[in-house]
């Protein structure tokens, strides 16, 4: 049995962008290609607001560069 797993990027916006899903061996399977298993893994946090947010104007940075939500 194979699992897959769903890696995801959390912007410091609060938005949360998938990345490509890929599959590893669970429990030995040998590779078997069948999968019997989903799993999300966390593979980033971003100190920085996603580009939609920042292209969108919902985010700006400050002349001491930090991130300010628009309000």
């Amino acid at each position: 049995m194979c699992q897959e797993i769903q890696p995801y990027t959390k912007y410091y916006c609060g938005c949360i962008l998938d990345e490509p899903s890929f599959i590893a061996e669970w429990k030995d399977c040998g590779k078997c290609g069948e999968v019997k298993s989903f799993a999300q893994l966390a593979s980033t946090t971003k100190g920085v607001p996603c580009d939609d947010c920042i292209e969108s104007g919902k985010w700006v940075e400050d002349e001491n560069g930090l991130w300010k939500e628009v309000t």
